[in-house]
Formats: C-alpha cells, structure tokens, sequence
C-alpha cells in the first residue's frame, strides 16, 4: 500500500462506477471502507497478523465491487468485533443484490447469515437446503437445562408442571444438524 493512492488498470467492464473511482482508490478512501488499513501501509504482508490479513484480503476482493463475492473461511483469524465488522459489511452486500458465497468451519456464523448451505464432506455434496429445512430433517430435539436439581426430583417436577419459568427450551440449531449429518454417513460407511 502506498500513503497516496493505488493505480487500478482495470479490464473494460471489470469495474463499476466512474472512470475517476476506477482509476485512482485513495489509500483514505480503503481506510474508511474496509477499516484502518492505513496503519499497515509499510507492512510486509507476511508481517501482518491472521486478522490484518483478513482485512488486507477483504479490501483486495472489494475493491473491484464484484457481483459475486467468493470468500475462504474470511473469519479465521480476526478478533470477535472483525468478525461482526465483516458480517455487517456481507449484509449490507447482499442488501445490495451481491451475491455472497462463503465457506467456513464455524456454523454458527454460517446459521445466522446463510440463505443456503451446502454440507461438504469428504468433497461429497451431502445436502444442499436452507438453515430451516437442514434442521426440520434431524430425527430428535435436544432440551438442555442446567439445574443444581437432582435428575430424580426434576423429573418429578416436570410431571408436575411442564410450564417451570426457569426451563429453557432451545430447538436444535444448523450445527446440530450438520454435525448428525456427517455421523450419520461414517456410521454408514463403518457398517
């Protein structure tokens, strides 16, 4: 990076916006879109840290303001408010009509942003459904409560009285559901 600004040698049609916006992006104008990364602009790359990285690489895959935006596991490394920096700035692309494709290990995020997943396993496609109907297709539902009661007594209670202010009920989420997915094909395989 350098303190002045980037020449962008675009192919035609490659960017959009005005032919000033695709020749020159200011370092400032990086600054303010895709975080301080004009603190970084005498860093070696390879100096950088796991979420510097991430940044840098964010900026780089932006710049061009792409119709289809194609990210590999963009939230490894970024402290947890990179992380919700970058799923703001993914809702407000898909706000925009770009279109988002991310892979990641870490299915929660996956859970609270994805219109879609598709479960690799092995490089198998094991399904392809939305959040909802991967869940509605595992078999059980989990109740999970922490209690200091003895399991004989809340049992009891539970008889008595289904309604117990303190019972958290919580329907299984995407995880669950992958999870059961992937055990179900190795016990499949094992047999």
């Amino acid at each position: 990076m350098t303190q002045d600004h980037y020449r962008a040698r675009p192919r035609p049609g490659s960017l959009r916006g005005t032919a000033t916006e695709q020749a020159v992006l200011t370092a400032e104008g990086l600054r303010h879109r895709y975080g301080d990364l004009v603190a970084l602009d005498r860093k070696r790359v390879a100096a950088l840290s796991g979420g510097q990285r991430q940044r840098v690489q964010l900026a780089m895959a932006l710049v061009a303001d792409p119709a289809l935006l194609v990210l590999d596991e963009p939230t490894t490394g970024p402290d947890t408010q990179a992380r919700r920096d970058f799923w703001h700035l993914v809702e407000q692309r898909r706000a925009r009509g770009v279109g988002v494709l991310v892979t990641t290990h870490v299915i929660e995020e996956a859970a609270a942003v994805a219109n879609r997943v598709v479960v690799l396993d092995r490089g198998a496609v094991l399904v392809d459904a939305t959040p909802t109907e991967l869940v509605s297709r595992l078999p059980d539902r989990t109740i999970t409560a922490t209690t200091t009661l003895d399991v004989t007594v809340l049992r009891a209670l539970l008889d008595l009285d289904p309604a117990l202010a303190r019972l958290r009920v919580r329907d299984a989420g995407l995880e669950e559901a992958v999870l059961a997915l992937t055990a179900a094909r190795d016990e499949g395989e094992a047999a």
